[in-house]
This record gives C-alpha cells, structure tokens and sequence, in this order.
C-alpha cells in the first residue's frame, strides 16, 4: 500500500534520528552522520520508506473510518507519523535499551501524545470516508462529536 499524501518524507525522520544516518563503509564514512537516508545508511533509504508506510497505516488505524481532511490534521497525523518510524526505527537497532531515560521510551512518549492529539482532531474534524467498509450507514451520530442535534433526545428540548 502506498504512503498517503500527508506521510512524512525520509528526511523529516532523519531530522528525528540523525544519529541513524550513519553510513554503512568504514572509517570516516562510517561514524559521521549524513543528516539524510541513502543506500549507504544503516537503515537504507528503501527501509525507510517502508517503515513510513506501516506508521502511517498504524496512525491511521486511530481514525476511525476518516482522513485528514486539512493542512491542520494532515500535519497532525503527519507528526505522529514521523514518530512511529522513528520509534522503529531505533527499537530496531537498540531493542535492548528501553528504560527510563532511553531514545525508545522517549519516542513513545512523543508518539503517543502525537497519536492521540491526530486522532481527536481528525475524528473531530474530518467527515467518514464515503467508501469505508466499515461504515455500513447505520450510525445515528458520528463517533467523537457528541449528541448530534439532528437526532433529538428525549428531555432536551424535545416535544415527544
């Protein structure tokens, strides 16, 4: 599956984890940071890319049938995006070290207040996708914006 419009570029993780960008030779190239993926990094450029896909279908599995639907919530998800690479990227290569003070435990915490931030504001924001299997027509309101007031409640101002 193909990365969304709204999916980061390699080299927005890269600004997340420039110590990643190291190239694979010896010496020198080695052990200084390119600042950007390549074929020559450790993970690849290709890998990269890859592991952006799968962060953005895992972000947006938190929509709920929905896209982002602005700059807004495109940078939103975006960001959560960035993080979740990044986050494999580095359990990746360092799954040893996840403890208090650690790259990991640092990235999943960014990640998951950027995940929960993307999710509220695109379920709060962004229509149903028209075409979503998962939306059968049958709900009475849309999840996460409260009473909707085309279906009235018995005792709120209703004449039943």
């Amino acid at each position: 599956m193909a990365a969304p419009d709204w999916a980061p570029t390699p080299d927005q993780v890269a600004a997340v984890l420039r110590a990643r960008t190291r190239g694979k030779g010896t010496g020198a190239t080695q052990t200084m940071e390119q600042g950007r993926w390549t074929e020559n990094t450790r993970p690849t450029l290709d890998e990269v890319t890859r592991l952006i896909e799968l962060a953005c279908d895992e972000v947006t599995a938190t929509f709920e049938g929905r896209s982002p639907c602005s700059e807004a919530t495109r940078a939103a998800a975006r960001a959560a995006a960035i993080y979740s690479a990044a986050e494999t990227i580095e359990i990746s290569y360092n799954p040893e070290s996840n403890g208090d003070g650690s790259a990991v435990t640092a990235l999943g915490e960014k990640l998951r207040r950027l995940t929960a931030s993307a999710s509220s504001m695109v379920i709060a924001r962004c229509p149903l996708d028209p075409d979503d299997p998962g939306d059968d027509g049958g709900s009475l309101a849309p999840a996460g914006r409260g009473r909707d007031p085309r279906y009235p409640v018995m005792g709120l101002s209703t004449r039943w």
